[in-house]
């Protein structure tokens, strides 16, 4: 009795090439770009960590802070020359870096780093842990990690370091900062990533309600006519005020016992007041 002999076919055998191969296009680039964002950012921090320790040793043995340094070149050949291993080939460099890079001095460390220092911005450098927004760097200095190598692109963020990354010189520290440079073209002030102020305008239409066009409440007034009666013009009783009451009994006990003729005489007479007279 034969037995059956099982193998792959060709086409099975080119389509499961296949697939592996659109995986590997999708997953490679990814792998590769982690793996040298992670390159990059170890770089980074060493090369952080390498240039903050040479101040501090400066500082220590020589009381030198980098706001005393008058320019580029003498921060390069008092600085950088004295606590780095420098290849001293440096005049042959180029400054011309790229990517929107400039600077007054260049050179290599023995390790391929390259090193590029901007023109000095400022004497007044000293660095706020508080204010931080308010600092102003003595100089920036550039770092290639690696050299010529490609793609000699400036770190823009913390998400995805690049090869060349900017640190800002204060006085007593170097502090990286991703991010391009950009110089105000009135002041020596620069000014990492300016902030873009794409916040949409305000669009909100005009509320066009039509207005309230509600007749008014246009109740008649009262026309009702006023009460013309004719006021009361009878005369009024111009009696006499009494303003001698005490000799009222005088007149009353006159005319008990006289004619009135008499009595008016009587009071005429003896000065009593004229109303009780008549």
């Amino acid at each position: 009795m034969d037995k059956k002999k099982f193998a792959f076919t060709l086409a099975e055998v080119l389509i499961t090439l296949a697939v592996i191969g659109v995986v590997a296009a999708i997953t490679v680039p990814a792998v590769s770009q982690h793996t040298n964002n992670e390159q990059y950012r170890v770089a980074a921090y060493k090369n952080a960590s390498v240039l903050n320790n040479a101040i501090r040793l400066a500082y220590a043995f020589d009381s030198i802070r980098i706001n005393e340094f008058k320019d580029s070149n003498d921060l390069k050949s008092n600085f950088f020359f004295k606590h780095f291993n420098i290849l001293k080939k440096d005049s042959e460099i180029s400054n011309n870096w790229g990517d929107k890079i400039e600077v007054e001095s260049s050179f290599y460390l023995n390790d391929g780093t390259k090193y590029g220092i901007t023109e000095k911005i400022t004497d007044n450098c000293e660095y706020d842990v508080i204010n931080k927004e308010d600092n102003i760097p003595c100089f920036f200095v550039y770092v290639d990690v690696n050299g010529e190598k490609k793609p000699n692109k400036v770190t823009m963020t913390t998400d995805l370091y690049k090869d060349i990354n900017t640190f800002y010189a204060y006085a007593d520290r170097f502090i990286l900062e991703p991010g391009e440079i950009h110089f105000s073209n009135n002041t020596n002030t620069p000014e990492a990533n300016p902030p873009i102020n794409n916040k949409p305008e305000d669009n909100t239409p005009e509320d066009n309600t039509p207005e309230d066009n509600t007749p008014e409440d246009n109740i008649p007034e009262d026309n009702t006519p006023e009460d013309n009666t004719p006021e009361d013009n009878t005369p009024e009783e111009d009696t006499p005020e009494d303003d001698n009451n005490d000799d009222a009994p005088k007149m009353e006990k006159c005319l008990d016992k006289r004619p009135y003729d008499e009595c008016v005489k009587f009071c005429e007479k003896n000065g009593y007041h004229s109303a009780l007279c008549r």
